[in-house]
Order: C-alpha cells, then structure tokens, then sequence
C-alpha cells in the first residue's frame, strides 16, 4: 500500500489536522500499523504530515480534503512521531 503526505503551509491550521486526524485514528481503534508522522520545516514555515498505509484506510476524505499526494515513506531522522505507536518507527526506512 502506499504512503500520503499532506503539506501546510503556514496560513493552514496543523493543530486542527492533527486534532481531526487523531479523531479518526481513535475510531478506528488504534490500529497497530496506522501512524502519523510530522516533519516541520523551520525555513517555510510548512507542516508536511506522513500517513502510513495502514493510517490511509481511515483517513482518505482528509487526504482529499487536504490535497493530499501519494510519496514515499519519510526518513526516521526527517519526522517526528505524531500519532500512532512506537513500533510505528519500524515502519519507516534509515
């Protein structure tokens, strides 16, 4: 399956994503293999936000809502964990 980012810029609300998004991962119940990774770039002011596959079955209407785009999984060192598990850094390469 594949990975989704979303990117927002600064005039977008990251706390209202984030707050929707977990809305949605705790009426999934929590699934072991959905996480939300988020890397926040200083120099634009830009939050792009990492949804594992598992996190995409789930959240598909803010992906479209939010334009959000198919990429590849996001590099341990780049993100920090937003939602999800600790085992969810398994899910993401060197």
């Amino acid at each position: 399956m594949q990975w989704y980012k979303i990117v927002l810029t600064k005039e977008m609300s990251a706390i209202k994503l984030h707050d929707e998004l977990q809305a949605l991962f705790l009426s999934a119940l929590g699934p072991k293999d959905a996480a939300i990774f988020v890397h926040d770039d200083m120099d634009t002011g830009e939050w792009v936000v990492y949804l594992s596959p598992g996190a995409v079955l789930f959240c598909k209407p803010l992906i479209e809502m939010y334009s959000g785009v198919a990429c590849l999984a996001p590099k341990k060192k780049e993100v920090k964990l937003s939602i999800g598990y600790g085992s969810a850094w398994e899910l993401l390469p060197e």
